[in-house]
């Protein structure tokens, strides 16, 4: 049995789940599904971006957080201001927008710009994306548009490396 919510964007539960997802793909460490529901449940966690806005002296009013715990919560997400665009794309939490796909777009396009701009048309070019995975990717991107240029005034995405060899 599958459970689905009819309104995922004001679903407690699907919205742990991106955030859960979000920082776990940023390789944040520290944040178990606990310290994120007691985040979302105090109104200090509501939307991804939040996350690089959080200060010590916010956590240590949670319960069972202390200084130091506080303090190594917010230095992880601040070690994380800068990221691969295949990662950035991952962690948007896009359906069909995983590992495979969001590699082929940091590899072939190189910039969110460009990928922002992409089509179906663009994606359905290449032979691994089809048709379905595409209109998701697409249309994924664009309802994250508001999301994206948020999380942008906290993360720099980094630029691929150029001619770099495995041999």
């Amino acid at each position: 049995d599958v459970l689905i919510c009819s309104a995922p964007d004001t679903c407690r539960q699907t919205q742990l789940g991106r955030l859960e997802h979000f920082i776990q793909t940023l390789g944040v460490d520290g944040f178990g599904r606990k310290i994120i529901e007691n985040l979302y449940d105090n109104n200090l966690l509501t939307s991804p971006e939040l996350f690089f806005s959080l200060q010590p002296h916010n956590l240590v009013a949670l319960e069972r957080m202390g200084d130091i715990l506080a303090n190594k919560l917010v230095a992880n997400v601040q070690a994380v201001r800068s990221v691969t665009l295949s990662t950035f794309m991952q962690a948007l939490g896009i359906e069909e927008l995983a590992r495979h796909v969001s590699t082929l777009l940091e590899r072939e396009y190189g910039s969110l710009e460009e990928v922002r701009s992409l089509t179906e048309s663009d994606l359905i070019a290449h032979d691994s994306i089809a048709f379905g995975i595409a209109h998701q990717v697409v249309h994924g991107i664009r309802r994250a548009g508001p999301l994206i240029d948020r999380l942008l005034e906290h993360i720099t995405i980094l630029e691929p490396e150029q001619g770099s060899s495995d041999g």
